[in-house]
């Protein structure tokens, strides 16, 4: 079956980051759901998918998480590990300290400005190249109406010049098309 969720981007297939959560992470070896996608752990120096990050209540003692290294696929309803041995409670990951990281979650809805100080829109969604997860841009709103109007822009990953704690910067001054 074709995977409606999945874009074909230059020669590469994109997935929005959006439409990870909330998908069940299901063990092969032994068909057990060990939980939900809640949100996307991200590497934005290296731009790229570092982890998923599981809801609550998938039996963990407290948050988990699965690297996306050890993903097996990413599947229209489901995403696959080989073993229920993939998923790793959050506190005993040490080297999430020193990773320069933030969450999908975190920045939607984030501020995008150009080098020239305009505002070009604000972060809806991240897309990664499937199956290594790299970022293959951003899709960015100019508002309701503009969204509604005309739908919402796309920026490729390389535009992007830095993802600040507070807005995104961009190389580019004005807007770019669609995925």
């Amino acid at each position: 079956m074709k995977n409606e969720k999945l874009f074909i981007y230059g020669e590469k297939r994109v997935l929005k980051g959006r439409h990870l959560l909330g998908l069940p992470v299901v063990a092969i070896s032994e068909g057990r759901r060990l939980g939900m996608v809640g949100d996307l752990l991200l590497d934005l120096q290296r731009r790229r998918l570092s982890a998923l990050l599981l809801e609550k209540g998938g039996g963990w003692r407290g948050p988990a998480l699965v690297l996306f290294q050890e993903v097996h696929s990413v599947g229209r309803d489901a995403v696959t590990v080989s073993q229920p041995g993939m998923v790793r409670e959050l506190k005993k990951e040490a080297w999430l300290e020193s990773l320069p990281s933030s969450s999908l979650r975190c920045l939607i809805g984030r501020r995008i400005i150009n080098v020239q100080g305009d505002e070009v829109g604000t972060l809806e969604d991240l897309f990664f190249h499937m199956p290594q997860g790299k970022f293959a841009g951003l899709e960015v709103s100019a508002g309701l109406i503009a969204d509604f109007l005309w739908g919402r822009d796309f920026l490729e990953e390389n535009l992007v010049q830095v993802f600040g704690n507070e807005v995104v910067v961009v190389k580019k001054k004005g807007r770019v098309g669609k995925p």
